[in-house]
């Protein structure tokens, strides 16, 4: 393959947020309409469900659904970034990309194989090299965690009823799990266990228009992103994801009229469409793949899509039960590199609430739970202001609230939540640390806002290691108690920002004495 090149010292580190099984199960499994009817996800393997045809037949041939054209188009100047929502592969794959720009596209439909030569080809995702960058296998590409710890495999399938023994070979890890803990519904005859799912997230690389500039992450707005993927399996066939790309590769002795037109017979073949869809659901966008195998599900592996145009066709099933508010906790230090460290200043409950119509907005609800500070704080969401944290929970002014040691409990019932409206792409994991911030007076009138906190000791290498003044962390997440720094409530803290890959810090609470007992 002409102009293809493999990626070096790529970003595999940063994860996209947490999320549940239930969130990708309509997509790639089934889901339950309001009125209690089981019914096929979206591009659900079409044998588990008795369907007669393929999901590319489904989508291309059938319906008309979907664009065969499964490119995407970058919206806003800046990062495109993917993450990884699901893959259950049966094959070594490998995944990447190519772009180009508007004047470029008309050559797409007038000189295929001349477009196909010169446009430089970046593989992310391979079956050679690093394991741990491999598409299938078990990997940090994608976690799971059904009860205590996090595993890596590909699949929770479990096929019968009456056998909770996996159908996949698994880690010596696994088998010692208390699988009753785990225990979900069967539907089918097949099982798909409730879990939480951490996976890699990814900044696609821009390297100029002809692709032998400066890398950067940021990409022009208007450029046109396509894939380029396959299987090691078949002969090395690679397939790309514009659709008449995909035929004059796969029958290059079509001759073409200039505009790209051609036949109705050759339309009708599997060749002309790509082996992968671009899709939105529930208002995010999203691109699926087949591996290279022979039943065009095209759920093999699957990436959720952030800062590109949504296709014009939302397949978001009208009897889809609408999503619960995802929760989180932020929790803030409010003088920065001075004092305690105990993160329970300003602790607020943020939830993102899906729109409820088509035509709707997507928004925030804010809501104040704590104040461990005795000075004012002012929270800010965007351009807005909510207040002071004290007086946004109804407490005196300087008098640390809803944080043990003797300060008073918040009476929450008498909390009021705030909403504002956000944009259909708006993320929290991406924008809490510019969208919310802190603003506190200090005693010599100084004001202090967005700071790093630079002075948090390594007990270890007795390194001074910076940490955010605002952090992002599951809704169960309990602060520490009044003057308790977080090192003293969470000991490994110190080794996540020494390392943002050790997510578990969370889960390490030696001295409950030391954690704020919740009772919002």
């Amino acid at each position: 393959m002409p102009n293809l090149y493999r990626l070096e010292n790529f970003d595999y580190s940063q994860r996209c947020p947490e999320f549940s099984i239930d969130d990708i199960k309509p997509i790639i499994h089934q889901y339950t309409t309001p009125d209690g009817e089981v019914k096929p996800g979206l591009f659900a393997e079409y044998s588990d469900h008795g369907n007669e045809i393929s999901n590319l037949q489904k989508y291309y041939h059938e319906l008309k659904t979907l664009d065969p054209d499964v490119e995407l188009t970058v919206k806003e100047d800046g990062p495109v970034v993917f993450d990884l929502m699901w893959r259950a592969l049966t094959e070594n794959a490998y995944w990447g990309y190519y772009y180009y720009d508007e004047e470029d596209a008309k050559t797409i439909r007038t000189d295929p194989w001349g477009f196909y030569n010169r446009v430089p080809k970046f593989i992310v995702l391979d079956y050679e090299g690093n394991a741990g960058n491999r598409l299938q296998g078990d990997n940090t590409l994608m976690e799971m965690r059904l009860c205590k710890n996090w595993e890596h495999h590909s699949s929770v399938y479990y096929t019968d009823p009456e056998d909770d023994s996996p159908n996949h070979s698994l880690n010596e890890t696994w088998e010692k799990m208390d699988w009753n803990a785990c225990r979900t519904t069967y539907n089918e005859g097949k099982k798909l266990r409730g879990c939480k799912i951490r996976s890699v997230s990814m900044k696609l690389v821009y390297f100029g228009k002809d692709g032998n500039g400066e890398a950067t992450y940021d990409f022009p707005a208007g450029t046109r992103i396509g894939f380029i993927y396959g299987s090691s399996g078949r002969s090395e066939k690679f397939y790309l994801s514009d659709a008449i790309l995909s035929q004059a590769i796969h029958r290059p002795s079509t001759t073409y009229s200039g505009s790209g037109q051609v036949s109705d017979e050759i339309k009708k073949s599997s060749d002309w469409f790509p082996t992968s869809a671009k899709f939105n659901f529930n208002g995010e966008n999203y691109v699926g793949f087949e591996d290279g195998g022979l039943d065009c599900d095209l759920n093999d592996f699957m990436f959720r899509v952030h800062n590109t145009w949504p296709p014009e066709t939302d397949i978001t099933p009208d009897d889809l039960p609408r999503p619960d508010s995802k929760e989180w906790i932020i929790a803030c230090e409010d003088l920065g590199s001075f004092d305690d460290y105990d993160f329970n200043d300003v602790v607020l409950k943020v939830a993102f609430v899906p729109k409820a119509t088509e035509g709707g907005r997507n928004k925030v609800r804010i809501t104040p739970v704590a104040c461990g500070g005795q000075l004012n704080s002012y929270v800010y969401f965007q351009d807005h202001v909510l207040g002071e944290i004290h007086s946004l929970l109804g407490c005196p002014g300087g008098i640390p609230a809803g944080v043990g040691n003797g300060t008073p409990d918040i009476d929450h019932s008498k909390v009021r939540s705030l909403e504002f409206e956000v944009d259909d792409d708006w993320l929290l994991s991406e924008r809490y640390e510019t969208d919310f911030t802190v603003s506190t007076t200090w005693m010599n009138g100084e004001e202090i806002r967005g700071e790093w906190i630079k002075k948090i000791q390594d007990g270890i290498n007795g390194e001074h290691l910076k940490a955010p003044q605002i952090l992002l962390l599951p809704t169960e997440w309990s602060w520490p108690v009044e003057r308790c720094g977080i090192l003293d409530a969470y000991p490994d803290f110190i080794k996540w920002i020494g390392n943002i890959e050790n997510y578990d810090w969370v889960d390490n609470k030696p001295y409950p004495g030391n954690i704020y007992t919740r009772i919002d």
